[in-house]
């Protein structure tokens, strides 16, 4: 999969349409398992939806490849397993 295709799940994304954009960073992360901004927006997507076992997940790899970046530093990672 192309980075255009995450350009154009990028904006998606940011216009709100993460329900078009979930897919294409799905199919993307399957080639590039350790893209971290990727994980970040496939977390960010599952979070806001409610679905967070799959949040987890996603921000749990993200974390395995950059454990000092702040954004997921910032996450407590306690308040989503039930």
């Amino acid at each position: 999969m192309s980075n255009d295709n995450i350009i154009l799940a990028d904006q998606l994304m940011h216009n709100g349409n993460t329900d078009r954009a979930l897919p294409i960073y799905l199919e993307y992360i399957k080639d590039d398992p350790k893209n971290d901004k990727v994980l970040i927006n496939i977390f960010s997507i599952y979070l806001s939806t409610n679905k967070k076992n799959d949040a987890l997940d996603y921000l749990e790899r993200s974390y395995t490849i950059q454990p000092t970046m702040k954004k997921i530093r910032n996450y407590d990672f306690s308040l989503y397993r039930p």
